[in-house]
């Protein structure tokens, strides 16, 4: 999974991406209620947990999902 990406729930989103050296998910910014949190030092999901669970476990998925393909396109 390469570049930004965005999740989102109904009050909540994400702005993030995969560092590839390590795998671990960087948070760049948080909207909630309309009101926008940039992240400079783009902690990882584990580091900042103000995230919501819902939203939290929907990058997560994506995440998984997306090693998942990956994994099978090598293999194929």
């Amino acid at each position: 999974m390469t570049g930004i990406q965005q999740s989102a729930t109904d009050n909540e989103s994400a702005r993030w991406f995969v560092r590839e050296t390590t795998g671990a998910v960087h948070l760049l910014s948080i909207k909630r209620d309309g009101a926008v949190t940039t992240l400079p030092h783009q902690p990882t999901l584990e580091e900042y947990p103000d995230l919501s669970a819902p939203l939290r476990d929907q990058i997560v998925r994506r995440v998984h999902d997306a090693a998942q393909v990956r994994g099978a396109s090598r293999t194929s």
